[in-house]
């Protein structure tokens, strides 16, 4: 989408919201269409507290106790990659996502506005907890209430949005490191364009991207195969299978091949009796 376009249906020229000034629309209709969404946010954006001494950006945190949107402001100090002098932000995420993330943050990447039909000039960035389906998160209210409680897949803990100035790859999780993160980055082949470019802060505009995102995100995924560089795609379309759905594959097939002989079940007084007659055996 060019800058000046209108976040609904990318046709310029556009205006400026008259409140906020952080989303464009070309027409009323268009405008009213975004309504329900923009309305969450639009008039907080004058109310924000002054930007942080250290270096930050903003984002829109999407809370899994409160439907509703806030801004948030994210440290961005600069990182630098080993054997290079090249400067990036390295945004400081964990906090705002729940300590403790068991591995590392996973990062969504969204470079499309898959349900308006149209490419971004920057990259959409929703970050979520690692291993949300299975540390106990609770579903993320914000999300299912922007998305009119029909959102297609089981997001849950709190996700973050934010704005990178150039365009990055597919989905990639966030090493525990971003310096190995960026690197792993720039070894993947034709996967991604300046991959050292800035964020920016969060626009209006960017959150119907994201929230458009998480309306499709999940409906060609079945449970075992949650992964963040699954390509979601439009229905009817092939699909692009990742390495790691082929494993998922392979091992599924391994698991059916094998026959269960039979199972044993054993009470704790039995368990109790079992070793203690094993122990006597020993002796």
């Amino acid at each position: 989408m060019a800058p000046s376009a209108c976040l609904i249906c990318n046709k310029s020229p556009a205006k400026d919201c008259a409140s906020c000034k952080s989303a464009r629309y070309c027409s009323r209709e268009c405008q009213q269409l975004d309504w329900p969404l923009h309305k969450t946010l639009c008039k907080k954006i004058g109310k924000l507290s002054s930007r942080p001494t250290t270096p930050s950006k903003l984002g829109i945190l999407l809370s899994a106790d409160d439907p509703d949107p806030r801004f948030i402001w994210v440290p961005c100090p600069k990182a630098v990659l080993p054997q290079s002098s090249t400067r990036f932000d390295s945004p400081v995420v964990e906090h705002l996502l729940g300590d403790r993330i068991t591995h590392a943050a996973e990062r969504f990447n969204v470079g499309k506005n898959e349900v308006r039909g149209y490419e971004l000039d920057h990259t959409v960035v929703l970050l979520a907890r690692d291993n949300w389906l299975n540390d106990g998160s609770k579903p993320n209210q914000a999300a299912l209430a922007l998305t009119d409680w029909k959102l297609p897949y089981d997001w849950r803990g709190n996700i973050l949005i934010m704005s990178y100035k150039g365009m990055v790859g597919k989905n990639v999780a966030a090493a525990p490191d971003v310096k190995d993160a960026l690197a792993f980055l720039l070894q993947e082949e034709g996967e991604r364009l300046e991959p050292f470019q800035d964020y920016q802060d969060i626009t209006l505009g960017d959150l119907r991207t994201a929230v458009d995102y998480l309306s499709r995100y999940g409906m060609h995924i079945q449970r075992g195969q949650e992964h963040p560089a699954l390509n979601i795609t439009k229905a009817g379309e092939d699909e692009k299978t990742s390495e790691l759905q082929k494993l998922f594959a392979k091992m599924a097939a391994g698991e059916k091949k094998k026959k269960v002989k039979g199972v044993m079940i054993r009470c704790e007084g039995d368990i109790g009796l079992y070793r203690k007659q094993t122990v006597g055996d020993k002796g």
